[in-house]
């Protein structure tokens, strides 16, 4: 491999870059940008990693040709400007590209990228609305759009029935949450914490079966706290706090237990660490990819 500006080019001696299917570069110093030469040659791409790198400029080339690319990580760098539409060409399962400094909107070509399994744009100073078409989006099982600066309310029709993460935490999203998320009966975490959702915990709440970590900390909720999370025989963790709830404590409050069944959590000087990489990385790494992708862990 060979670096160079303004970009970074491959050169392995002996193999043609189209026969190339699994490139990781992440956690190194590489700088520049991503080379026009790297997402046109490489045809047999499935895996591509170059998260925790200082590479800048455009987040990925305006045209692609990468037929079989799943797997795309670029989180961790100073790519600027917006995300082109060119990647909603590719059949993706996973894009990362979260803490990098692309303060635009969240693109309505995402609605395109209906093959996506999991999509995280934390921390990248996102401004504006959660696009509706992100509804159609209908494969997700984890989406984290955290530590942004979106508003507005969420899409009602953002229903997807095999969701199991969502993180909308630390943003400026407001109003009442209507009927998003209602029909999500495999949601395990719901993140929804540090906004300014409105009016009271919905009722469809009890409609979560599978729901384990619901955390609403930190908004203008009001009203009693909903019976039907006694309904909820999975839960085991609740965060109410810093918001205008009143009334009795549902009795079923007292059955909760902190044995929360998607793995270990982590402290930070006695905050709860309940990040992505904390609640998902197994469940992708090691079963998604190994059994799906056939990628050696």
């Amino acid at each position: 491999m060979v670096e160079t500006e303004p970009g970074i080019t491959l050169v392995i001696a002996g193999i043609t870059l189209y026969t190339i299917e699994y490139i990781d570069l992440s956690s190194n110093n590489l700088l520049g940008t991503i080379t026009q030469e790297l997402v046109m040659g490489c045809l047999s791409l499935y895996f591509l990693k170059l998260s925790d790198n200082k590479l800048r400029g455009q987040i990925f080339p305006k045209s692609v040709d990468l037929p079989d690319l799943t797997l795309l990580y670029l989180d961790s760098n100073e790519f600027s400007s917006s995300i082109p539409k060119s990647l909603s060409t590719i059949p993706l399962a996973l894009l990362d590209s979260s803490n990098n400094f692309l303060s635009d909107r969240i693109p309505t070509s995402m609605g395109n990228m209906t093959t996506l399994f999991q999509l995280s744009l934390s921390t990248i100073q996102f401004e504006g609305p959660i696009p509706k078409e992100i509804c159609n989006l209908n494969d997700l099982s984890l989406l984290d759009l955290s530590k942004n600066k979106l508003c507005g309310s969420v899409p009602s029709c953002f229903n997807p029935s095999s969701i199991r993460h969502i993180y909308l935490n630390d943003n400026q999203l407001e109003g009442e949450l209507t009927y998003a998320f209602s029909n999500s009966s495999s949601l395990l975490l719901l993140d929804l914490g540090w906004n300014k959702f409105i009016g009271r915990i919905p009722q469809w709440i009890g409609n979560l079966s599978s729901l384990s970590i619901i955390l609403l900390r930190c908004n203008h909720f009001e009203g009693t706290i909903p019976n039907e999370f006694c309904e909820m025989n999975k839960l085991s963790m609740i965060h109410l706090s810093s918001n205008f709830l009143l009334g009795q404590i549902p009795h079923c409050f007292g059955n909760i237990t902190l044995e929360v069944a998607m793995g270990k959590f982590s402290t930070n000087n006695g905050v709860m660490d309940t990040s992505p990489s904390q609640t998902f990385t197994s469940y992708v790494d090691k079963i998604q990819l190994e059994r799906d992708y056939h990628i050696p862990l």
